[in-house]
């Protein structure tokens, strides 16, 4: 693997200082210097315009003859859109697969930063790069003529932060989101939390992908606390993953719920069971909600007779009452029973079509499961309030 270094080369008047970035200094009129001499990479490719070549680019190409090897790379000034695309091609172009890079935008002009900014995040995708730094020498910020290096890698870390927060709001995936949280460096700005959050977004992840209600209320119920904890971190750098948190916040906490499996929380454990269904509804995993609309309609009946949802007999006796079929169960305790064994029968039948994987004939296809699924779940809240 190698660590190629990327620095843009202006065509401005550049004036001497001493870069600094910790014990490590360099005394230069060029970033790109600094760059190579504190940061050690095993390339430099200097992107450069047409003028910022004629100007600076023998003057650099002198001060680092013979450490490492210099490939200039030209690119437009930016003037156009098609302009821009070229720079952006430009930038990404000099990345190979694996590739460590450091970006250095001290000297990139107008928008050229955010091209840097977004071409790293592009290659680390299509390139597996590793980006161990951006970097930028804060010139306006220098003392006595010493300029601090500020490290902006951590902005592309948030990217990160952000996708996997997308991917999880729109998808209930956690994995990438969970990694990230287990991960804690100079470049990831993570809050205190970030540890036990880990371990409950793999959980909930796991609980929803698998339909196991009582695993996700619980650690929904931990996430939502483990968040509202982090709101006491005032730190500037956390900040903006904390906004993040809460969205999470917001989307899971709703399936939260203390003592899940205790008999005066059967209600609620209901509730939030719907709340699952209508959730996997939205996300388009009509085989989770029909799996999870057949248990619960069971639970139902046993929560309107004073049965135990978690006990197998008594499942077995609400369901042969619900099929029709002699039970311990009066329909006589059900004053809707004829509603229930109705929406019972189509959701079973579904359930079953689905769980066979449409081998039994006939089987209905995958627009009439998705839509079917979506009109019988639709029904529960009514029986619910029934």
């Amino acid at each position: 693997m190698t660590t190629r270094a990327i620095s843009f080369l202006g065509a401005g008047n550049l004036s001497q200082t001493t870069y600094y970035w910790g014990d490590h200094t360099c005394s230069t009129h060029f970033m790109a210097e600094a760059t190579v001499r504190i940061f050690k990479p095993d390339q430099l490719h200097v992107i450069v315009t047409k003028e910022a070549r004629e100007k600076h680019l023998n003057d650099l190409m002198s001060r680092v003859e013979g450490i490492l090897p210099v490939f200039p790379v030209d690119i437009p000034s930016g003037r156009s859109e098609e302009e821009l695309w070229a720079i952006f091609a430009a930038i990404a172009g000099v990345i190979e697969d694996d590739d460590t890079i450091i970006i250095d935008i001290t000297n990139a002009f107008r928008s050229i930063p955010m091209m840097a900014l977004l071409a790293a995040a592009f290659v680390r995708v299509v390139r597996k790069a590793t980006v161990e730094r951006i970097i930028y020498g804060a010139f306006e910020a220098k003392q006595d003529n010493i300029t601090p290096i500020f490290d902006l890698t951590s902005f592309v870390n948030l990217l990160d932060w952000t996708n996997a927060t997308d991917s999880f709001l729109r998808y209930g995936r956690a994995d990438q989101l969970s990694q990230l949280a287990s991960v804690s460096n100079s470049h990831s700005p993570l809050p205190p939390i970030a540890t036990d959050l880990s371990d409950h977004l793999k959980t909930l992840t796991n609980a929803l992908q698998t339909v196991r209600p009582i695993e996700l209320m619980r650690s929904a119920q931990q996430v939502e606390h483990l968040v509202s904890s982090s709101r006491n971190d005032v730190s500037t750098t956390n900040q903006p993953i904390r906004l993040l948190l809460d969205q999470i916040a917001i989307e899971y906490g709703q399936f939260g719920l203390q003592r899940p499996r205790h008999p005066n929380t059967a209600p609620d454990l209901l509730k939030r069971k719907l709340r699952m269904i209508g959730w996997y509804l939205d996300k388009g995993l009509a085989v989770h909600a029909i799996t999870l609309a057949r248990e619960w309609l069971i639970s139902l009946v046993l929560v309107r007779v004073g049965g135990d949802m978690f006990c197998k007999e008594h499942r077995e006796d609400a369901e042969k009452l619900l099929n029709g079929y002699s039970s311990p169960i009066a329909k006589s305790a059900l004053p809707d029973y004829a509603q229930l064994y109705e929406i019972w029968q189509k959701i079973r039948k579904l359930r079953n079509d689905v769980a066979h994987a449409g081998m039994r004939s006939p089987a209905a296809s995958a627009e009439t499961v998705i839509s079917d699924t979506s009109k019988l779940c639709k029904q529960l809240d009514h029986l619910l309030l029934s």
